[in-house]
């Protein structure tokens, strides 16, 4: 899966070593140790598994921290894997600037406006990487991510890069 999601990033990142940052399994469940493990970190990869089996995530580009507004660049995407491990991965739209967004209570990816018929986020990742909620939203034009709208995280993974 990992050779998927690289393709789709761009070449300098795609390049550099993966680096597990963080993971529920062994970090647990706490926002701090999220934005602890991932400070100085302006390139990762979300990956999570629902409790239907499916497995889905992102590529953001800034560095995670806690935020009253959203934050990223255009060159973000979330992505989804279907039974067979195949990728589909919707691109930054340029429709808004609802790329990621995150606080002490949510993980937020993709978002819309009121005028807009997508007005769900991409990804919504509740408190304590629990659960979250999956739609269409207007900054990825994506289909719902994961194997229903809401659902329960199983897994949840964050990985970063080494430095060239």
């Amino acid at each position: 899966m990992r050779g998927q999601i690289s393709y789709f990033m761009p070449t300098l990142v795609r390049m550099r070593e993966w680096k597990l940052l963080f993971t529920i399994s062994k970090d647990g469940v706490s926002f701090n140790t999220f934005y602890r493990n991932t400070r100085d970190r302006d390139n990762t990869v979300l990956i999570m598994k629902d409790d239907t089996g499916r497995t889905f995530g992102a590529y953001l580009c800034e560095e995670w921290h806690p935020s009253k507004y959203f934050y990223g660049l255009g060159e973000s995407f979330v992505f989804s894997f279907d039974a067979k491990a195949v990728i589909t991965v919707s691109r930054y739209s340029g429709s808004n600037e609802k790329i990621q967004f995150s606080d002490q209570k949510c993980i937020i990816i993709g978002g819309g406006s009121a005028t807009s018929q997508r007005t769900e986020a991409a990804l919504y990742i509740a408190h304590e990487f629990v659960g979250g909620h999956s739609g269409e939203s207007e900054t990825f034009f994506n289909p719902v991510l994961s194997g229903s709208r809401d659902f329960k995280i199983v897994d949840f993974e964050v990985w970063g890069f080494d430095s060239i």
